[in-house]
């Protein structure tokens, strides 16, 4: 896992990341897992005449990955070239994100001057508090299933669920028919008609008049009601 971290993060923050870089920073991670692994088995290191050196796999292990990880993704980026001009606007003008794109903004701003950098800071932060939250309660709630836990399951599928989509309850119109329909309601076709003329025996929309609109939506999800404090401020 702490393999693909610093990949994943660096390719939404810097404008320089490609390919390459992302597949050396996994590469790298990976192999530096497995050596420390390596390194922590007494059988194995029994073989190299060496001592096993113990290393915690939370306060130790995963820093020393995380932290090869980078300079394999970062020093690979730099011997590279970067993506294409075409491919770093398009994402920016799609994404807006954070961090070092302020090449990519000069050159977008320069095709287009309504283009403005990302201000929602603090509702994007809080967005990624609502999706750790969302992720971990998807991973924890089938765990608590299995250990026989269904309390603990319970309450993370409904925090699951709760942010799974946001819920919609529609409001609809009843039907309205023309005044024409009102005043003298047509009468239905005869059968015998029908089988001349071949005519379906379904109304049509004309005839049954103006179909079911719906008046609006509501929705609400812990994301949405802070966008909507964060705007009315």
């Amino acid at each position: 896992m702490p393999a693909f971290v610093i990949p994943n993060v660096i390719k939404w923050h810097w404008w320089r990341f490609n390919g390459y870089g992302f597949f050396a920073g996994m590469v790298t991670g990976t192999l530096s897992a497995l050596v420390l692994l390596f390194i922590g088995k007494p059988e194995y290191m029994a073989r190299l005449g060496l001592e096993a050196i113990s290393l915690h796999p939370v306060y130790v292990k995963f820093p020393i990955i995380m932290i090869l990880s980078t300079i394999a993704s970062i020093g690979v980026c730099l011997v590279t070239k970067p993506e294409e001009d075409a491919v770093l606007k398009s994402f920016y003008r799609t994404v807006r994100p954070w961090g070092f794109w302020q090449p990519i903004y000069e050159k977008c701003r320069a095709e287009d001057p309504s283009i403005q950098p990302n201000r929602d800071f603090w509702r994007d932060w809080f967005n990624i508090a609502v999706g750790i939250v969302w992720e971990l309660a998807m991973v924890a709630s089938p765990i608590f299933l299995v250990i026989q836990q269904y309390g603990k399951a319970l309450i993370g599928l409904v925090i699951f669920l709760m942010d799974l989509r946001d819920p919609e309850v529609h409001l609809v119109q009843p039907p309205r028919t023309s005044r024409r329909n009102r005043q003298a309601p047509r009468s239905p076709p005869r059968p015998n008609a029908q089988l001349r003329t071949g005519a379906s025996s379904r109304q049509t929309p004309s005839q049954l008049g103006t179909p079911s609109r719906p008046l609006g939506i509501l929705r609400f999800s812990p994301a949405t009601w802070f966008e909507e404090k964060m705007r009315k401020k």
